[in-house]
């Protein structure tokens, strides 16, 4: 063996690799680049975020008014003594700014032979929220409180013990739940002001005394009570572990049967002899991801089994648990996880298949997948850090929003199904939309063909081609990016009404008009602008003055089987209360006008339109019509708000003009406003308060389902003049 020529293949080689800017990029660029954001990134957040838990409420319950106020005068006493320290201090060792409690809730339960609202007694800072969720505690159900999280942390009295010299033997127990961060962060934090306070007390009354006499005073430490079950314990602990390695490897497992199911069977010489197969691009995209999430799915239950079992059966949990507790896993709620990721195996079997289709060689696309790794590993990240819940926008959130939902069945914590099925939902909408956009690239001439300018066909708009309406794949890529956004800034705004209604104008107003331009789209195609006729105009008219008696009455019946949780109505309670001290015109304005007009040109418009040239009408107006129920974002209306997008739908492609679609719009949301801002009308008509809860009179039930159907009749055929949407289409497609 010589070396000359090994050193000439080493230097020909290398110089190859180095050459091709793709693999460069991916390999040496992307890794540099994400790996120290991925490190410090995380690395930070989790001390930002185990610093605000360190800052947050403690929600601490007691049995009893009399020690709700002694523990209160406690935690003041210690705050004023812990800034004393600090002050005069500055340099040496002591208690830090975290040990301060300055936010807390002490609950007192009232008594229960007069559970009232009024009978409520609590110390500290509490909100609305909370004191709803306070008001089902009772005296023997502290335990219980811990446990569900009601409150974080329990102080319950021994049995026959007293306050008196508490700073020696302490009369009370401590409560928690060992599987909650926050329970034991606010166990920890409670039993460090107590002890700091024995400690004060300890001092002052033995400081004259002799040291001879001084150890007489010791004092037994305070005890603590772990409320967490055994099958919660066990699913704390997977739930640290398994939801990021199930995300992480449901995602690897892709990897490979996507890059030979694309590159692969380029470099074979294959891809072309299937393109010519009498099956349509779409079928054939979605026979290949259907088999990449086939793999995908038996590797994250392979991985889910071995984890159960190798915890079950090796005798693992009680060494990384670090103790004797007894655990039991959750080994039920694993089929339930498997199911749940589903979705995720499709979105991410979609998404590898487009990025994979871009490569030449089958090493090439192996560099591509790198980067895409890389970036779930951020969200999945930011799901894994301690204390966060599944809730806000981490419920939209990709990746993340299946990692916190898989430690959400773990823990048990189905009482939070909305966020469940918020997150579920969401993951579904977004694997929807790369099914069809990773459909879209894998039919493009330039990504077949691998040019080399491929990705810019993507996304420059010189290469675009002037279209009667935006292609299905933009539809829905244009959806899948407002929707986390809009979850986001609704969160932020809350119940802003003004603001939210200026923001509507701007995200669902003017953004689909830009980017209709953008996309060189027929603006007056894309949203319907024509010119209904007088009896359409008419037929809405009806429509929108009885569509809002029906959804009430199918709100009522839903109620009756799926109750509205506490938390939205209070949310909807503290919406009304503000809503009071606006001007009528202006709430329907900013409620009713705006949201009619607006949504309808994203929903009724943009992404009808663009599912319609790919779907035929019922289908295009049924997924319009889900996607507008998604971005209401109240899973427990969902039903109804997709009845309601399924009727505008309707309207749309009847009349062939979206105006009648926002005359209903407008109505239906206007006159259920105008109804709950003026009771005085409602006592006119002989009706109930709008409560969500009372059913409306028959007759009117009745009378409304009849003027439905007669405004639905009225709306008329099609204009004959007009070109139906899927003709026109056609005809731009062919030239």
């Amino acid at each position: 063996m010589s070396l000359g020529p090994i050193s000439v293949i080493f230097r020909k080689e290398l110089i190859d690799t180095l050459r091709d800017r793709r693999t460069l990029v991916a390999m040496i660029v992307v890794p540099i680049l994400l790996y120290p954001l991925l490190i410090l990134g995380s690395s930070q957040a989790v001390q930002l975020q185990t610093g605000r838990m360190q800052r947050e409420k403690i929600l601490i319950g007691v049995p009893d008014l009399t020690t709700a106020e002694r523990l209160k005068k406690l935690i003041d006493a210690d705050n004023r003594a812990v800034k004393s320290s600090a002050g005069s201090n500055r340099g040496e060792a002591g208690p830090a700014a975290e040990d301060l409690i300055e936010d807390f809730t002490i609950y007192a339960p009232f008594d229960p032979n007069r559970p009232t609202i009024e009978d409520r007694r609590v110390l500290g800072s509490i909100t609305d929220e909370e004191r709803d969720r306070y008001g089902r505690l009772l005296h023997d159900d502290l335990r219980r409180a811990v446990q569900e999280g009601t409150v974080q942390v329990a102080l319950i009295m021994k049995e026959g013990k007293t306050w008196d010299r508490w700073e020696i033997d302490a009369p009370f127990t401590l409560h928690y739940d060992s599987a909650e961060v926050r329970s034991q962060i606010a166990r920890s934090r409670l039993e460090r002001m107590l002890e700091r306070c024995r400690a004060r007390i300890r001092e002052e009354r033995i400081s004259h005394l002799p040291e001879t006499q001084r150890e007489l005073f010791e004092w037994h430490p305070i005890s603590a009570a772990n409320v967490a079950t055994p099958e919660k314990v066990g699913g704390s602990l997977l739930g640290h572990v398994l939801p990021f390695i199930l995300v992480i490897m449901t995602i690897t497992g892709a990897v490979y049967p996507a890059i030979d199911l694309t590159a692969g069977e380029r470099e074979r010489g294959t891809l072309e002899t299937l393109m010519v197969a009498p099956v349509s691009v779409l079928d054939l995209i979605v026979g290949k991801f259907l088999v990449v999430a086939a793999v995908s799915l038996l590797a994250a239950a392979l991985n889910v089994a071995s984890i159960g079992m190798t915890l079950q059966f090796a005798g693992l949990q009680e060494q990384l648990l670090g103790t004797s507790a007894e655990v039991r896993l959750p080994l039920a709620v694993l089929p339930l996880i498997v199911l749940a990721m589903i979705p995720f195996a499709i979105l991410f079997g979609a998404v590898l298949i487009a990025v994979a289709s871009f490569a030449r060689t089958f090493k090439e696309a192996q560099n591509y997948m790198m980067p895409v790794i890389m970036a779930a590993l951020i969200p999945a990240t930011a799901g894994a850090l301690p204390g966060v819940e599944l809730r806000g926008p981490m419920t939209v959130m990709p990746v993340a929003n299946m990692v916190l939902l898989i430690r959400e069945l773990l823990l048990g914590h189905f009482a939070n199904w909305p966020a469940m099925l918020v997150a579920l939902g969401s993951t579904c909408f977004y694997a929807f939309v790369a099914v069809v956009a990773a459909a879209r690239l894998f039919g493009q001439e330039a990504v077949l063909f691998t040019d080399a300018g491929s990705w810019k066909t993507l996304f420059r708009r010189r290469f675009f081609p002037h279209r009667s309406m935006p292609a299905t794949a933009h539809a829905l890529l244009f959806a899948a990016l407002l929707f986390p956004i809009w979850f986001h800034i609704q969160g932020q705004v809350g119940g802003n009404i003004g603001i939210s209604a200026a923001l509507i104008v701007v995200f669902f107003g003017m953004l689909p008009i830009l980017a209709a331009r953008y996309l060189k789209t027929d603006v007056r195609n894309t949203f319907s602008l024509r010119r209904a006729s007088v009896a359409q105009w008419l037929g809405a008219f009806v429509v929108g003055l009885s569509s809002w008696a029906i959804a009430y009455e199918l709100l009522v019946l839903q109620s009756r089987v799926i109750p509205m949780p506490e938390e939205i109505a209070a949310e909807n309670a503290r919406i009304q209360a503000q809503l009071a001290g606006w001007p009528l015109p202006l709430v329907l304005l900013a409620l009713a006008i705006v949201p009619g007009v607006c949504e309808e040109l994203t929903f009724r418009g943009f992404v009808l339109s663009g599912l319609r040239s790919g779907m035929r009408p019922a289908g295009a107006i049924f997924v319009s019509a889900l996607i507008f129920a998604f971005f209401h974002f109240l899973v427990v209306r969902l039903g109804i708000s997709c009845g309601l997008g399924v009727l505008l739908g309707y309207i749309c492609w009847r009349t062939g003009s979206i105006g009648p679609a926002m005359l209903v719009h407008a109505m239906h949301n206007g006159l259920m406003l105008l109804l709950s801002r003026r009771p005085e009308l409602l006592r006119a008509l002989h009706l109930p308060d709008l409560d969500g809860r009372t059913h409306l009179p028959l007759w009117l039930t009745a009378t409304a389902a009849v003027v439905l159907a007669i405004g639905i009749v009225t709306l008329g055929q099609k204009q004959t003049t007009q070109r139906p949407i899927a003709e026109a289409a056609e005809l731009n497609e062919t030239g």
